[in-house]
């Protein structure tokens, strides 16, 4: 026997698994790249509400604004037992002018 064919039976089993390789390592690098575009770059949380209402007709309001923009809230005591509360968020700035102000 010769070593020729060992020599290249060892060759195609190398380009074989080479080429399942090569396809895993494109599916992560997708995968990596798709995790990176989908975080977002800035987090602005909004002001937690706790109106604490306890008598009928009681109503809360408050305005929070920061470096987003502001966030209006609303609370209103229906009953002694069932309220109504309300939260809006509004952003007028772009993330880009976000992140300037930020960093």
């Amino acid at each position: 026997m010769s070593k020729e064919p060992k020599v290249s039976l060892i060759f195609m089993n190398f380009a074989q698994n080479a080429n399942k390789y090569q396809k895993l390592l494109i599916y992560i690098l997708v995968f990596i790249i798709l995790i990176i575009n989908g975080c977002a770059p800035a987090y602005v949380p909004n002001v937690i509400n706790t109106p604490l209402l306890s008598n009928k007709g009681e109503i809360q309001t408050s305005i929070h604004t920061g470096i987003a923009g502001f966030d209006p809230q609303f609370a209103y005591a229906i009953t002694d037992h069932i309220g109504f509360m309300s939260i809006c968020i509004y952003v007028q700035k772009t993330i880009q002018t976000l992140l300037k102000n930020v960093l």
